[in-house]
């Protein structure tokens, strides 16, 4: 499901707690204080590479806590932290990723994750105990979402024409028409929304043609195919491509 939004520290726990049902119960039996706050994301049911899971939101104090200990004794809301109602959240752990905020830490008296940089008050009363944490971190901006590049490739009126999108926008793209390990590159340019509409005269041929869309920018390639291809005064023979599409590691027909 990716980044959930919604998520804000507040100044008075110093907790990362979720703002979408409103201020939930802070230290006192008061609101959650999130004026100072900008948004974060957590990570939810996927659990990226260096991210710790086990993390889960409490349904009545709202803060994202750690259930690898239990519900704990701590909860702001009185008695243990409630957990029904919770996906299963991930928070990194350790190296930094991009667009994130480190500084955060886990009391292993609440067991919510804190800010450690401000402090805060903890639930029980003192001040949170960062003694058994490792160093987190929680994103600061929703991650781009990954390019999947993808191609379709048509002949029609003497042209064959390759569409495609998935791509990074006013990005460069080199498309490949390969048969028989011979090659024809022709670069293009993908428009604002990552699209690319490529026309070229083509002359019939027994074979089939195919066709490379490689994202300069990611090094992601599209593979389809159109049947038989020969590019005009092209002095090769016929060269294939796949129906459909592929991306990922670039195909050895393209290096």
């Amino acid at each position: 499901m990716g980044m959930q939004p919604g998520w804000r520290w507040c100044a008075r726990c110093s907790s990362l707690a979720y703002s979408g049902f409103g201020d939930g119960i802070c230290v006192h039996d008061s609101a959650h204080d999130f004026g100072g706050s900008g948004e974060y994301f957590v990570s939810m049911v996927d659990v990226p590479e260096g991210s710790q899971p086990g993390w889960r939101w409490c349904n009545r104090c709202q803060c994202l806590c750690y259930s690898g200990f239990g519900d704990g004794d701590w909860c702001a809301a009185g008695g243990p932290h409630n957990f029904e109602g919770s996906g299963p959240y991930s928070v990194p752990l350790g190296a930094i990723p991009p667009s994130s905020q480190d500084g955060w830490r886990w009391c292993c008296t609440c067991l919510c994750l804190v800010y450690g940089e401000s402090g805060g008050t903890c639930p029980s009363g003192g001040a949170h105990d960062f003694s058994r944490s490792g160093a987190y971190s929680v994103a600061t901006a929703m991650p781009p979402p990954e390019l999947r590049p993808s191609i379709t490739v048509d002949r029609n009126s003497g042209m064959l024409r390759v569409d495609g999108e998935g791509f990074t926008p006013n990005a460069r793209v080199n498309i490949r028409y390969y048969n028989d390990h011979k090659n024809l590159d022709l670069p293009t340019t993908a428009n604002e929304i990552g699209r690319i509409a490529h026309n070229t005269g083509y002359r019939r041929a027994e074979g089939s043609c195919t066709v490379f869309a490689r994202d300069e920018t990611t090094g992601r390639t599209a593979i389809g195919s159109a049947g038989t291809w020969v590019p005009d005064n092209f002095p090769y023979d016929p060269v294939p491509i796949d129906q459909g599409t592929a991306f990922g590691e670039p195909d050895p027909r393209y290096e």
